[in-house]
Formats: structure tokens, sequence, C-alpha cells
């Protein structure tokens, strides 16, 4: 015999399905990519200008600034390049009629935000790495992959903090999007 309470939620609809536009562009596969390829690039400027700078005695104060310049460039490049990649495909869902315009914008602003965040937070925790190794005196295959694995990490915990903060979803509000929900039916 069914109570009140399981037979209202027999009865009870299930949830739409999100719609599939206001999600992020690329996956963990490819955070991992420009993460690890960043940590990599910071660990090789970095060795590359400590040989360098090793007749002029430029010092570690150099390097560490060196450093940011690449993390803080490289971040607002990936964030325009996903800033890019994601108005290719909000524009396509606006012309399908599965996306609003606020909805695109919205999105657009928030896989920048991503890219962006991904990015400095890779290049912060690849450059943390190198300079550990570095102080370690590990500078050749050990320090390379260790600042990638870095790089890494510091990208998924990047990606991760966005998406628990829910940025993406703060801003479809804000925007007023209306198409939050699953796509029109076809014929409609």
């Amino acid at each position: 015999m069914l109570n009140g309470a399981s037979l209202s939620s027999t009865l009870r609809p299930a949830a739409p399905p999100a719609n599939p536009y206001n999600s992020a562009p690329l996956g963990l596969i490819s955070n991992i990519v420009v993460s690890g390829s960043l940590g990599y690039q910071l660990a090789k400027k970095t060795y590359e200008f400590d040989t360098l700078s090793l007749s002029n005695a430029a010092g570690p104060s150099s390097a560490n600034m060196m450093m940011l310049k690449t993390t803080l460039s490289a971040s607002a490049g990936v964030g325009i390049a996903m800033g890019i990649f994601s108005l290719g495909k909000q524009m396509n869902a606006v012309r399908l009629g599965a996306q609003d315009s606020k909805g695109a914008m919205a999105n657009v602003a928030a896989d920048s935000i991503l890219g962006a965040g991904v990015t400095l937070s890779a290049g912060t925790l690849g450059g943390l790495t190198t300079l550990g190794m570095r102080a370690l005196g590990a500078t050749g295959f050990l320090g390379m992959a260790a600042a990638t694995v870095g790089g890494v990490v510091g990208g998924v915990l990047g990606a991760t903090a966005f998406s628990a903060i829910g940025v993406r979803e703060k801003l479809l509000t804000a925007f007023n999007s209306q198409r939050t929900g699953p796509l029109p039916e076809p014929g409609y």
C-alpha cells in the first residue's frame, strides 16, 4: 500500500534536462592539455632564463617577474580564445533557436572567465612547482615533468572551483536568460 508521500513523489514529473548550450565548451581533457602545456612552457622559459642570466646576475626576482608576465599573458590569451570559441558555439545555438541572445552573452562571458581562470590557476601552480623544483636543483627532465603536472593540477583545480562557485548559473540569472531548460521540440 502506498502512503501519501510516496504517491506524490510517483506522480511528480521528472525535472527537464538542462540546455546543453549552457555548459563549458571544453571538457576535462582539454583543460588538462591546456594546463599541462602552460606548466611545461613556464618551466622551459624559467630554465632557459636561468641559463642566460647566470652571466649577468639578473637574480631570481627577474625570473619570478618573467613567470608572472608569462602567466598573465597566457591567461588573457586563453580567455580570449575561449570567448571566441564560445561565441561561435553560442551564435549557432541562437541560430537554431536553442539559446536566446541573453543566454549566449552570459555563456560567452562565463567561458572567457573560465579560460582565463583555468590558465591563471595552472600558471600559478605550475610556476610554484617550477620554483620549488629549481630550489631543489631539479632543472632537467624531473623539473619539467613536475612543472607540467603542477600546471595540470592547477588547471583542474581552477575549473573545479569555477564550477563550484556557479559563475555560469549566476551569469545566466543576471543576464535574465529565458533558455535555461531543454531544447525546443522539432516542429514547433
